[in-house]
């Protein structure tokens, strides 16, 4: 069975940087739902914005069991919600999240306009403050109220204000030797 601890938050708000951080300190695995489903289409993307998004939930799942685990927790970092072309904010359907099985959720959030700065900076495209700030507000709703259908315990992660409080957290979940 995966142990996989389900890291969200919107496009710009750090997933990978914050998850590569704890891959580091707990001596663990990371993938990226993103990279998973471009390294199985073989296909990179350029746009944050998805056309099919059920599809791209079905190549995660599929890629995701072509993927060997052992029996130790690994972060996977993803969405709860997505934009489409049209600039809406559509959610990812709640049976991949039955799918994935997550045995913890952990989300980031964080000021709009640090995540409108870090999306220009890297990935030299503007999005209106506005609207990151209507996806983060989806994101933290659903990503909760997918916690709660699964029973999976929740963490809310600001990493405008970091703390000990993650290490805390995960060191209780799941008993992870940290790295010296």
């Amino acid at each position: 069975m995966r142990k996989i601890i389900f890291v969200g938050g919107i496009h710009g708000v750090g997933k990978s940087y914050f998850c590569n951080q704890l891959k580091q300190k707990y001596n663990t695995e990371h993938f990226s739902c993103s990279s998973l489903i471009s390294e199985f289409k073989k296909q990179q993307f350029d746009k944050k914005e998805v056309e099919d998004v059920q599809s791209n939930q079905n190549i995660l799942i599929n890629a995701l069991n072509t993927i060997t685990f052992n029996d130790k927790p690994f972060f996977l970092d993803g969405h709860f919600c997505l934009l489409t072309p049209e600039k809406d904010v559509t959610q990812i359907p709640f049976d991949t999240f039955l799918d994935i099985s997550p045995q913890a959720i952990i989300v980031l959030k964080d000021d709009p306009e640090r995540i409108y700065s870090r999306l220009i900076q890297r990935d030299k495209v503007k999005y209106d403050i506005l609207l990151l700030q209507k996806m983060q507000n989806i994101e933290l709703n659903y990503s909760k109220f997918v916690s709660q259908k699964l029973s999976v315990p929740y963490f809310v992660y600001d990493v405008n204000n970091p703390d000990e409080s993650i290490h805390n957290y995960l060191d209780n979940l799941f008993s992870i030797q940290k790295i010296d």
